[in-house]
């Protein structure tokens, strides 16, 4: 890498598609239902993703 290059920073990629994706289906669950809802809680995933900053 030469001095005038920026180094790109590692990140972490959430997956915002696929928990959208999943409210949805549980708010229209709960919107559908005439049962009491139960309280859920859904843990997603990540990825991080490896940039210059981590010699990559």
């Amino acid at each position: 890498m030469t001095s005038n290059e920026i180094a790109r920073l590692k990140t972490v990629h959430f997956c915002y598609k696929t928990s959208g994706i999943e409210a949805a289906f549980m708010l229209t669950e709960l919107l559908e239902t005439s049962e009491t809802p139960v309280c859920k809680e859904l843990k997603m995933g990540y990825k991080i993703v490896e940039k210059d900053s981590t010699g990559k």
